[in-house]
């Protein structure tokens, strides 16, 4: 028996019909990495708009109930001033200002948006317009004319889309400012002008009460100081106990964003299945900048606060 190359133990290869199944193989096997790609993209693609038909419906939801509330309280805003406004109530002259104030507000916000968004939607309609009777000539040929008025509407709508965050800007800094002023002492005391008021010190009626010893009643009057300060005492340590839960720190959280947090929590009912699958996606796209262990932290926190 021969050994080596010449041996029969050894047979010849074809290399170039190796090389051209390796090829096939490969092109077999990037054939079926590009399908699972594809399926793995379609798979994604339908839980993305699975869950944003979810978000759409709840968001949907929130749109009915903040409506339906906010008729209710339009209904019963209407139903005040017209009874505070009539001959028989004693404010009705306050009442009748008011209505003249309220008149005036809306007739500047009609103004302003004849001003403002107005103008916009007009502007869309027309360029909706222009792009239908145009858009397959700008595509098709090369209209320098054409070319120029679609150079001209760009630099308009990118004047407008300057002038409208100016008017954004604005109105959110107008926005800060009255956010502000309601957290005033004077606004938080008339806001709350409903809950109870306690006097301090001694009553005036304990003062006017008549007594024959006078001995005993400046001793009922001095239990009058004493409850009042442990009363005082009393709500501090009620404050210093409950801090957490009064004025709950945001860790490291802007108070919008914390706002926000709150908000789209209390969005999504208890009722709902998958509630919480769905308000932590949401918070994902509100803020792309935290991390899940914040966001499940901050969560933790708020349902200790409102426990």
């Amino acid at each position: 028996m021969k050994e080596g190359f010449g041996s029969s133990r050894y047979r010849q290869q074809d290399y170039d019909k190796l090389r051209s199944l390796a090829l096939q193989k490969k092109i077999s096997a990037n054939r079926s990495l590009l399908k699972m790609n594809q399926l793995q993209a379609a798979k994604k693609e339908h839980k993305e708009n699975t869950l944003l038909k979810q978000h759409k419906t709840v968001l949907k939801q929130s749109m009915n109930k903040l409506d339906s509330a906010g008729k209710r309280a339009n209904f019963d805003q209407n139903q005040f001033f017209d009874e505070a406004a009539s001959e028989a109530s004693h404010i009705s002259m306050f009442m009748l200002s008011m209505e003249e104030l309220k008149l005036e507000q809306d007739t500047e916000r009609e103004e302003f948006r004849k001003a403002t968004v107005a103008p916009i939607w007009n502007l869309r309609e027309d360029l909706g317009g222009w792009l239908s009777d145009y858009e397959s000539r700008l595509k098709e040929t090369v209209d320098l004319a054409l070319r120029e008025d679609h150079r001209q509407i760009g630099e308009v709508v990118k004047d407008v889309r300057l002038q409208q965050c100016k008017v954004l800007e604005q109105l959110k800094q107008e926005q800060k400012a009255l956010e502000n002023d309601l957290e005033t002492d004077f606004f938080k005391a008339v806001t709350h002008s409903s809950s109870k008021m306690v006097i301090e010190g001694v009553p005036e009626e304990a003062e006017l009460l008549e007594c024959p010893d006078e001995n005993l009643k400046d001793l009922v009057l001095t239990e009058f100081l004493l409850l009042d300060r442990k009363f005082k005492d009393s709500l501090k340590e009620l404050d210093v106990k409950y801090e957490h839960i009064i004025r709950p720190p945001l860790g490291g959280w802007r108070r919008d964003d914390h706002f926000l947090f709150l908000a789209v929590l209390e969005q999504y009912p208890f009722s709902l299945s998958n509630r919480r699958a769905l308000y932590m996606d949401l918070l994902h796209r509100w803020f792309p900048r935290k991390t899940r262990a914040e966001l499940v932290s901050e969560q933790a926190k708020c349902f200790s606060y409102g426990s």
